[in-house]
Formats: structure tokens, C-alpha cells, sequence
């Protein structure tokens, strides 16, 4: 049976596409076309983005994409962020020996009055700081806390809606947002690559114009559309993925906290569960 590569290949010369055209199309960057097409998976920055890209590709071409998935590497490539380096040894200090003092010179006493001015000094400021501090506060009224909210896991209908199944919690985790990559961008806009604290993953998605959308959760297509404006959620145990093709009309909040999409472009989001 032919591989991953050789049947993408086909399928892109029998309707007499090249490269570039499928890059204008689907706005992933031509290296990473050519890596699906010659099996270089270890060129593509994770699993999470190797199905991602391999999923879309193969649905453009009109081929069977859950079935070209299933045959990816088990051990393709994983984002991975670089540990610390150890702590540096430090080199022993012996101390030196002062010099013998010359005989008939008196040595001068050093001076007292900093270390008794200095701590005074320093309450004197503390004291000022915490008044200032007070004064500000006064008359101000503290808004009470919100009322817990809750996001049910969503899973797209025909039509474009969702329907809302399960009862975890937003907001069990802390995200971490991961520095940005030099390498060129493979979806041909910004990526933001967040790592977070403990699963599941919880997301809404609030579209107020029509929107392409592509969402993964766990290395599942969940929705892959052009959808119209409504609110949808949606819940991954380890890993979420999701790319949008007009930012400005998205607003995406991932565990009650919400990430911010200022592009024009196609821009993409990751989130997987840390360790």
C-alpha cells in the first residue's frame, strides 16, 4: 500500500496542483507540505501540528484524512520546552589572613552611627508607605467576587451549533505562556503555544461574524468549518489546538482566562497539559 507521502503526491498531481498553490490555499508553509510528501516528520514542530497539517491536506486533496492520521509515526515529535541548566558550582573561598599590624599604630574604630540611622530610616519609610497606602484605599467600595461559572464540553452539530454534554469546572488551571518560536511560522500567521498547569482543558469560542475555524482536541478533529456567529465550547484532556481565519471576530477564553487574538490573518492557538 502506498505511504502518507506517495499518496498526497498523487493526488496533488492528478489535479495538477503544485506546492504553491496548495501554501496559497491552506496557508501552510511549503516546508511543511514537502515534509508530509517525503515522510520527514521530524520536520514539523509536534504531533499536535503534524495531524493538524496532514488532516488538512488530505481533505483538500479529497482523501480519506482519519485514515492517513492513523498512519502517522506513534513516535512522531512532541513540543518540548528545554530544561533549566544546573546550577553552576561555585569555586571554594579560603579566606585570607589580614596583614600583622605594625607595632606603636592604633587602629581607628569604625563608625557606629550608620547601622543605628539606617534601620530608623527604613521604618520611618515603611511607615509612611502603609499610611499612603490606607488613605488610598479608604472610601472604596471591594466589588464582590463573581459568581462561580461553569463551561460544559461542546461538540458541533450539523447546522453550526453545539450542544453542550458533562459539568467540569473552568478555571482549574493556570496557563503558562510558552516563548515564541524563530522558526518561521507554519500556518502563515502568529501562533500562541500555551502550557497548562493540571487537565481538562476547558475552551469557549464566541464568533460574532462568520468564521473559519479549525479545532483539534487530543489529536481529534472536533470542528473544521467556516462557522457562523454563536458561542461554543469545548473540553480536551491533554492537548487543544485550534486556528482561526478572522481573528477579529473571535474571542477565545481557555480555563476562564482569556487569550488574546489581535492579528488580521490566520492566527492559531495550542494548549497542552503540562508533563
Amino acid at each position: 500500500m502506498p505511504g502518507i507521502g506517495e499518496q498526497l503526491r498523487a493526488a496533488r498531481s492528478a489535479r495538477g496542483l503544485t506546492i504553491q498553490d496548495v501554501q496559497r490555499e491552506l496557508r501552510i508553509r511549503e516546508k511543511y507540505l514537502e515534509a508530509l510528501e517525503s515522510e520527514q516528520f521530524d520536520d514539523i514542530p509536534g504531533l499536535i501540528y503534524a495531524r493538524g497539517f496532514l488532516r488538512s491536506y488530505a481533505r483538500y486533496l479529497g482523501l480519506d484524512a482519519d485514515a492517513l492520521t492513523k498512519e502517522l509515526p506513534a513516535a512522531a515529535p512532541s513540543a518540548s520546552v528545554d530544561p533549566a541548566p544546573p546550577h553552576p558550582t561555585l569555586p571554594k573561598v579560603v579566606p585570607i589572613a589580614p596583614p600583622p599590624r605594625r607595632a606603636g599604630v592604633r587602629k581607628r574604630p569604625a563608625r557606629q552611627w550608620p547601622w543605628v540611622v539606617l534601620p530608623i530610616l527604613f521604618l520611618v519609610a515603611l511607615l509612611y508607605y502603609v499610611g499612603s497606602l490606607q488613605r488610598s484605599t479608604q472610601g472604596t467600595a471591594i466589588a464582590p467576587p463573581k459568581a462561580h461559572q461553569k463551561t460544559h464540553k461542546a461538540r458541533p452539530t450539523s447546522g453550526g451549533s453545539t450542544t453542550p454534554s458533562g459539568g467540569n469546572t473552568a478555571g482549574q488551571t493556570a496557563l503558562t505562556q510558552q516563548p515564541a518560536s524563530q522558526a518561521p511560522q507554519p500556518l502563515g500567521g502568529p501562533e500562541a503555544n500555551y502550557l497548562a498547569a493540571q487537565g481538562p482543558i476547558q475552551v469557549t469560542l464566541t464568533l460574532s461574524a462568520p468564521c473559519w475555524v479549525d479545532v483539534t482536541t487530543d489529536g481529534t478533529t472536533a470542528m473544521e468549518t467556516i462557522q457562523s456567529a454563536g458561542t461554543f465550547t469545548f473540553t480536551a484532556q491533554q492537548a487543544f489546538f485550534i486556528k482561526v481565519g478572522n481573528p477579529p471576530a473571535a474571542t477565545l477564553t481557555v480555563d476562564g482566562q482569556q487569550i488574546p487574538l489581535p492579528g488580521t490573518t490566520a492566527e492559531s492557538v495550542a494548549v497542552q497539559v503540562q508533563g
